[in-house]
């Protein structure tokens, strides 16, 4: 009977340890299952931060694109304008023409 006590105690005592481990691994379990929520929240706060970052750029370039081109525009009329002016021109008028030549008249 003092065999039959001994694994009575013992199974006693397995079983508060057992129960106790059990608590453990369900409060493990439980921060675990915390962090991984806590890292996919992160996660998509991140992308989310990206995508606004990365909008944020091409609007940065649409910009910077769209003032080099009114610049190039710039350039461009400005130097036909410079062109135009040196051109030489063929509609003077007939007073200007007897200006030249006074002889003719």
């Amino acid at each position: 009977m003092g065999k039959a006590e001994a694994r009575t105690e013992a199974e006693l005592a397995a079983q508060v340890v057992i129960g106790s481990k059990d608590k453990e691994i369900s409060r493990l379990q439980d921060r675990l299952q915390y962090y991984e929520a806590m890292i996919h929240e992160m996660s998509q706060n991140n992308l989310e931060f990206m995508e606004v970052a990365r909008r944020h750029r091409e609007r940065r370039r649409g910009k910077r694109k769209w003032l080099w081109r009114c610049v190039g525009m710039s350039i461009a009329i400005g130097a036909s304008v410079i062109a135009y002016s040196y051109a030489p021109h063929h509609h003077q008028s007939l007073e200007n023409v007897n200006d030249t030549h006074p002889e003719a008249s």
